[in-house]
């Protein structure tokens, strides 16, 4: 008789390992339950603790990205606004004294 793999969803593994972490339900009632081994189940709470971080790292990451850009396009903006106004000045410096009378 052929075995076939069996695939599982990240949703399912997420879940699985959550329930092992949390010891709501103990390891050998969760096997049987999931008809999974508890090698199977100890490898996605490894990796799930190991991934946790990067879980929680990267939105700070993205908000810090975001706010990056959009203070890069702020200096822009004023840089030039100020190139604008440097030269207005130099023009009316340049017209003279009695272009304001």
């Amino acid at each position: 008789m052929a075995r076939y793999r069996r695939f599982f969803t990240p949703e399912f593994k997420a879940e699985t390992a959550l329930l092992r972490l949390t010891g709501s339900v103990p390891l050998a009632e969760l096997c049987r339950q999931r008809h999974l081994t508890g090698e199977q189940i100890s490898a996605w709470q490894e990796f799930l603790v190991a991934q946790s971080p990067k879980l929680f790292g990267d939105a700070v990451a993205e908000q810090q990205a975001t706010r990056i850009a959009q203070l890069e396009r702020l200096v822009g903006q004023l840089t030039l606004e100020n190139e604008v106004l440097k030269r207005a000045s130099a023009l009316r410096r340049s017209a003279g004294p009695s272009a304001g009378r």
